[in-house]
């Protein structure tokens, strides 16, 4: 991987082909009732020469079938995967999401292509995402905004540059709680039009120092199973 940037949009044509038929991970964002907002798609660089590619293609046509039927929500689970990420998917297993939730979990990210690395590191990662495709920008604003009924979970730093470029992205200013009153281990609801946003440290836990991570876990998962709950009356 010598003389490749640290971050920017995957090579792979397979990727960006089924992301051009679904810009999304899990359920179709318009069915889904909780949605988890990140910044990018982000795999690893060398992802094709991975062994669990076929099934990472199964999990792009068709995440709620790929749950149900390997039992887990990502195939960087899986265990012939070794490459980047895979931390991140075993901490997001804390929450205790199980398979019969697929239906109604989709996963959504502000840039729209594929990624590889780190975006946290790219300066440049916002202005990426401001001039994106006006459809995918179309796409994301009428998820947020003009739908019903759905509560987004979002990493605080999501939150950040959702707030702060909200007239692009969202086409008007409609958020109102500046982000330095969020306090993400409150997991405060916050209203967007006839959505909710909650604001939480990560979906990881490498923020959190390590005597944290269980009551904030724990927390965490209440905050999901009351959304769950409330979701299916």
């Amino acid at each position: 991987m010598n003389n490749i940037p640290p971050f920017g949009i995957h090579p792979s044509e397979t990727l960006h082909r089924l992301y051009q038929n679904k810009p999304w991970q899990g359920q179709d964002p318009e069915q889904a009732k909780i949605l988890f907002l990140s910044l990018d798609a982000n795999w690893d660089y060398d992802i094709e020469q991975s062994p669990v590619f076929p099934q990472v293609q199964e999990y792009l046509q068709d995440g709620v079938l790929f749950w149900e039927k390997y039992g887990i929500h990502h195939p960087m689970l899986l265990n012939g995967y070794h490459g980047s990420g895979k931390k991140f998917h075993l901490s997001f297993t804390r929450l205790g999401l199980a398979p019969e939730n697929a239906k109604h979990i989709s996963f959504i990210e502000l840039f729209g292509k594929p990624t590889y690395g780190g975006s946290g590191e790219e300066p440049d990662f916002m202005n990426m995402v401001l001039e994106q495709d006006a459809s995918y920008l179309n796409f994301l604003k009428h998820i947020l905004t003009e739908t019903r009924g759905k509560t987004f979970f979002v990493a605080k730093d999501v939150y950040n540059k959702l707030y702060k470029h909200q007239n692009t992205i969202l086409g008007k200013k409609v958020l109102q709680m500046k982000p330095y009153r969020v306090r993400a281990n409150a997991f405060t609801t916050i209203q967007l039009n006839s959505n909710v946003i909650v604001p939480v440290y990560h979906f990881s836990y490498r923020y959190l120092p390590k005597a944290e991570q269980n009551t904030y876990f724990e927390a965490y998962k209440q905050a999901l199973n009351d959304v769950i709950v409330e979701k299916k009356r």
